[in-house]
């Protein structure tokens, strides 16, 4: 299997956690929409999403919001 991770990166520095996430909503669910389901080859299965690291605020008003995302290789012998 092989996991693939993609980082939705905001910055708004109105308010650190609340407006970042705010911004980074619409974006998040179209990265899933977009990946969920999707086969990077005819040699993967569908990528499904699985757990991720927790999002990170930094200061200047940055958020960064990890996806993860799972497929298998397919191998014939």
């Amino acid at each position: 299997s092989q996991r693939w991770m993609v980082v939705v990166m905001v910055r708004n520095a109105r308010d650190r956690a609340v407006a970042a996430r705010q911004d980074a909503g619409p974006i998040i669910s179209a990265v899933i929409a977009a990946l969920s389901g999707f086969k990077p080859s005819a040699e993967h299965r569908e990528l499904k999403r699985v757990n991720a690291p927790r999002p990170v605020y930094r200061k200047g008003g940055l958020a960064y919001f990890p996806l993860m995302f799972e497929t298998r290789l397919i191998t014939t012998a």
